[in-house]
């Protein structure tokens, strides 16, 4: 029966063998009967890795995601009973298909085409006959194969490509994909500082994008402040008229307030009634944020008809104002334009209100370049928002790019960032089309940027256009010019042209940028970037040689100081690329990893895309020699307009909360060493990574471990070549049993870091570090005036003593005699009211750093153990 059928096969594929590299083993196959236990399939050249289906795509990728993604059932063909299909454990009815050579999880519609696409012939390993390759039915010179950890439908033309084309088929209830542990051993040499970690490596990269400047960190309230987003008509504003009040609002681009603004907002109030009126309202962001004793500061332009003799007055309200929480009137309205500034304070909150101009009289106004400040960081006049700044300045970030990204080139060239039309009075910025699909008022304009990177301490890295825009180009030499003035206008005396204006716009003394961009991904118009970039390096050079210079791409020929690389890939990416720079060659230019994020497998920002981040972090700490600057991107989001998937910070007018990718940031940047330690690890799991420096200021060795398996990592720490270890450090540790596990504004820090005290520290102790977790362990090396010496152990008595000791003062906070539970919560309470304190109470700095801080706590906490408990 089978020799018959082969032979049958033989001679229709004959003719096909001679033209296409058909396997014969294909021809061998026997008919396949349903297999209903499920099953997983493990790549022959990656072993631990499985094909897998993700938001309905097919991938290539490790046991770090639910074990159920990854097994199905083998099942009778759909188009031919001879040949099998695989239908999803998970979702039953859905079938691995070929689509665009694509391999995805779709649903059976029972159309032929499905069932050719999703059809498949099982036949022995391309590479290994011990293993298993899949012909596709209709493609018969093609084979599932991974690419770049996708899974495709692909010819095979040697020997890379059969391996990439063959599986082990294995019972899917035989790997367990939690519960387990695994062993090592990591041997720290301390007395042997390797790599210098670059000191500006980590930073943060801001564009807007997802409403990230205006509706985001530019704390203006009002949107559509000019009028200018909408030709027709006058979005994000509404007619308010009160019962009996008739009017009515439209655009008007006659006698403008300046040759700025294209249009004003005309308010005709043709009858009020008593106790009425007629106004406009703004909703701001998807809602105009109220919050309980804040001062607004509101500012407008407006003119009237003559003969009016009204006043307007300035409100916040509800949704359907039936609750007012905040007004303040203006008078002195004219047929000229004014501005008019005042203040009014909030008595109660809402997130979702909105902001109103009215008026109780009869007549004709105009207003223009309506705006409304909250309190802002720093109490900066036209600034930024405080809880999102200080997300940023938590980050500690040491340079900060903008002002983009594709935001800087724009789609087409008119609509470009142009610095110039950003800087000086509001009415003055024009704005301009976002290729992300909205106007921006420019109100965060370039000025406001450098202002944003010293108040975050963060070196300016500005990005110039090179006159390329992604659709059109057009001459390069007035951007050379520009990209000069930018410089001259941040770092020029005040005697000079631009320098004078900075001053004029409040702030004489320089920002002192020392990095600037030329371009932003013009790798993908190469050919015309090569050609301009040496021009723009030559004239940066000659004019302010101490400029590091940043191109996007390399290009052949030209003198580079740094380039600019780009990475956006799923978290199994990630940990692949992790030693990508350990092999760079060191006398080439250095690299700025200027955008990198996991984009794919990530939900809308998890902790599996955290761990692949964090993972691909350590790399760029071990080589930062090579790797100067990295910046995770995008920065923010407005949850009400996400262009882009995921990202660091996520917002509403209201509310905010950090993914875990932003906490992996700040982990990693909040902990950056001085060296790197030469380090070995021993152990068999592939998934661990790690990172291993010496702060010379404190003396702390600083381990940063990466677990990205379901299995506890038990390890055995040994340092080498320590004077002094102190038996007690910290280790500051984000997780979850879930590793796609994501925060929000109802959980804000459901996956976020926790620090604990970690004891019993010498020169070989045992740690756990969790599954799914991103580990910073600090261990202190330098003593303090308390400390214990190496390999002293911390008594442990439990017999309690006739006598209580007596107190050193420095540990008997509160002076009763004893060390006790009182000194800690005293401690304690020192630390939270007068951290930020020169004056602090010496006696609370128990390690003489200086400072009041944590370790001041811990020490108290841990060395006071036994005493505490028996007290």
């Amino acid at each position: 029966m089978m020799y018959s059928r082969t032979k049958r096969l033989l001679s229709i594929f004959l003719m096909c063998v001679m033209i296409f590299p058909v396997y014969f083993s294909v021809l061998m196959t026997e008919p396949v009967s349903a297999e209903e236990s499920p099953y997983c399939f493990e790549s022959y050249n990656y072993p631990g890795y499985f094909m897998r289906h993700y938001d309905y795509v097919g991938y290539l990728e490790s046991f770090i995601v639910p074990v159920e993604d990854s097994e199905f059932k083998l099942v009778q063909g759909l188009a031919d009973p001879s040949a099998i299909s695989f239908e999803s454990v998970n979702y039953p009815g859905y079938y691995f298909r070929h689509y665009d050579y694509k391999l995805q999880l779709q649903k059976n519609d029972g159309t032929d085409a499905f069932k050719q696409d999703a059809t498949f012939r099982k036949v022995p390993g391309l590479k290994d006959s011990n293993f298993v390759s899949f012909q596709s039915y209709n493609f018969p010179t093609r084979y599932i194969r991974h690419y770049n950890f996708g899974l495709q439908i692909d010819p095979i033309s040697n020997d890379t490509d059969k391996a990439d084309a063959t599986f082990k088929q294995v019972a899917a209830g035989s790997i367990a994909s939690s519960g387990g542990t695994n062993k090592s051993a990591i041997t720290i040499n301390a007395d042997k500082p390797q790599t210098a970690i670059s000191q500006s490596l980590y930073g943060i990269f801001f564009e807007d994008i997802n409403h990230a400047a205006d509706g985001g960190l530019y704390a203006e309230l009002i949107r559509n402040r000019s009028f200018e987003d909408n030709a027709s008509t006058p979005d994000s504003w509404s007619l308010v008229n009160s019962t009996g009040s008739t009017g009515s609002m439209a655009l008007d681009t006659t006698n403008n307030l300046n040759s700025a603004q294209g249009r004003s907002l005309k308010l005709t109030a043709s009858s009020v009634a008593a106790n009425g009126r007629i106004g406009i309202a703004n909703t701001g962001f998807w809602g105009v944020n109220i919050v309980n004793g804040a001062t607004y500061t509101v500012t407008f332009f407006a003119k009237c008809s003559s003969g009016y003799n009204g006043s307007i007055k300035a409100s916040m309200e509800n949704a359907d104002s039936t609750v007012k929480y905040a007004e303040t009137t203006v008078t002195g309205l004219t047929t000229e334009w004014k501005k008019f500034t005042a203040s009014m304070k909030a008595s109660g909150s809402n997130g979702s209100g909105r902001f109103l101009l009215s008026t109780d009289k009869p007549g004709t106004i105009w207003f223009d370049v309506v705006s409304c400040f909250p309190p802002t960081y720093k109490d900066r006049p036209n600034g930024l928002r405080n809880d999102l700044l200080t997300m940023v300045n938590d980050l500690k970030p040491r340079f900060n790019r903008f002002p983009g990204g594709c935001f800087v080139e724009g789609d087409k060239m008119a609509n470009a960032f142009r610095w110039k039309n950003t800087i000086g009075p509001i009415e003055t910025r024009t704005g301009h089309l976002n290729l992300w699909g909205y106007r921006t008022s420019d109100g965060m304009g370039y000025h406001e940027f450098l202002q944003m990177c010293e108040d975050t301490n963060s070196e300016p890295l500005y990005v110039c256009n090179v006159g390329m825009a992604h659709d059109d180009n057009v001459p390069m030499e007035p951007f050379i010019q520009e990209a000069l003035d930018a410089i001259e206008y941040a770092n020029g005396a005040t005697t000079t042209t631009w320098g004078a204006k900075r001053a004029a716009n409040g702030h004489p003394e320089p920002f002192n940028i020392k990095y600037v961009e030329i371009g932003n991904e013009e790798n993908f118009q190469k050919a015309t970037y090569s050609a301009r970039y040496q021009s723009f390096y030559n004239a940066i050079k000659a004019k302010y040689p101490n400029i590091i210079c940043i191109a996007n791409c390399d290009i052949s020929g030209s003198t580079i100081d740094y380039i600019d690389e780009h990475y956006y890939d799923t978290p199994q990416f990630f940990m692949n690329n992790a030693t990508k720079y350990d092999k760079y060659v060191r006398t080439g230019p250095k690299i700025y990893v200027g955008e990198y994020a996991v984009t794919k497998n990530c939900g809308q920002g998890n902790l599996i895309a955290a761990i692949g981040e964090a993972a691909f972090m350590t790399g760029l700490e071990r080589n930062s020699d090579v790797v100067k600057m990295a910046s995770y991107a995008p920065l923010y989001v407005n949850s009400n307009d996400r262009k882009w998937n995921p990202d660091a910070i996520v917002y509403n007018s209201s509310q905010v909360y950090g993914t875990p990718s932003y906490y992996a940031q700040k982990m990693f940047s909040q902990n950056l060493g001085s060296n790197i330690l030469l380090t070995t690890f021993s152990g068999s799991n592939t998934s661990f990574f790690f990172t291993t420096s010496k702060d010379n200021a404190t003396g702390d060795i600083i381990l940063k471990a990466v677990n990205a398996t379901a299995n506890n990592e038990n390890s055995t720490i040994k340092i080498n070549g320590a004077s002094y270890i102190d038996s007690t450090g910290s280790a500051i540790v984000m997780s979850n049993s879930d590793p796609n596990a994501e925060n929000s504004f109802t959980a804000p820090t459901k996956v976020a870091p926790v620090t604990k005290i970690v004891s019993g520290i010498s020169s070989s102790f045992d740690y756990t570090f969790s599954p799914y977790s991103v580990t910073v362990l600090r261990i202190k090396t330098k003593a303090g005036p308390t400390s214990t010496p190496i390999n002293t152990p911390t008594p442990t008595s439990t017999i309690k003593p006739t006598s209580t000791p007596t107190p050193k003062a420095s540990e008997d906070i509160n002076g009763d005699g004893v060390v006790n539970m009182a000194d800690v919560i005293l401690l304690a309470a020192h630390f939270n009211a007068v951290a930020q304190d020169p004056n602090f109470d010496i006696k609370c700095d128990l390690n003489s750093d200086n400072a009041i801080n944590i370790s001041d706590v811990m020490m108290i906490a841990v060395k006071f153990n036994t005493i505490i408990s028996l007290n």
